[in-house]
């Protein structure tokens, strides 16, 4: 092979090595779900840190039978239609006519700052708060929500573009078993401290249930073992 041919095809795979980032920018969607005896309450976080977000769906799945939706939420403050705030209708959707599916479907247009998405780490898209109807542990996952077209759950702000990969993940633990692990031990004082003024952290951290991190969940968590 002579030196010209050789520099076309390192040349190219240098082309390939560059391309490939851009197009597996994919978000990264948690639900976090903390239970008790009577509820269940699941936040969805999604990690736009790599990439500005101009839309998103979530489906979250469950059992019918063992868990009824109590009420859903949009973290409106994110995603929303307008000036920074509510100025026009919301392109927020939540939809649970379907027994055993909760979609949330977020959007965001600032009017001040057109070609801004949604971009940071943990950026939550909303809360669903189940009832449970019976002693059977919850089974929750979270999924793309009416994926393909017309509907693209999760797409690029700046250029339209659907994102490939966005990966999910759903955890599911008893409130107070703070790293979720499946146990009441030590392990969950460290995860609660570590988290000890956090305004961003999973639900089942707040043993307790009162929106805080404090020396409350480890009493909570203490009467638990």
């Amino acid at each position: 092979m002579n030196s010209r041919k050789s520099l076309a095809m390192v040349l190219a795979v240098s082309l390939v090595v560059l391309v490939l980032p851009a197009a597996v920018m994919a978000a990264s969607v948690s639900a976090e779900c903390a239970y008790t005896d009577t509820d269940v309450v699941c936040e969805v976080y999604v990690d736009t840190a790599s990439v500005e977000l101009r839309s998103g769906g979530v489906r979250l799945t469950y059992t019918p039978g063992d868990l009824t939706v109590n009420s859903a939420e949009i973290n409106d403050a994110a995603w929303f239609f307008g000036a920074g705030g509510s100025d026009y209708a919301t392109p927020n959707a939540i939809d649970t006519s379907v027994p055993g599916i909760v979609d949330l479907v977020v959007g965001k247009l600032d009017t001040t700052a057109t070609s801004a998405g949604v971009t940071g780490a943990r950026v939550l898209i909303g809360r669903v708060t189940f009832d449970r109807n019976n002693a059977n542990l919850p089974v929750i996952a979270a999924n793309l929500a009416r994926g393909g077209e017309p509907f693209v759950s999760f797409v690029n702000a700046t250029s339209g573009a659907p994102l490939d990969g966005t990966t999910f993940n759903t955890i599911v633990a008893e409130r107070g078993d703070a790293n979720a692990d499946g146990n009441f031990d030590v392990a969950d004082y460290i995860a609660v401290r570590n988290n000890v003024g956090s305004t961003n952290f999973p639900p089942y951290i707040d043993c307790n249930a009162d929106g805080n991190v404090d020396v409350a969940d480890y009493i909570c968590i203490r009467n638990k073992m």
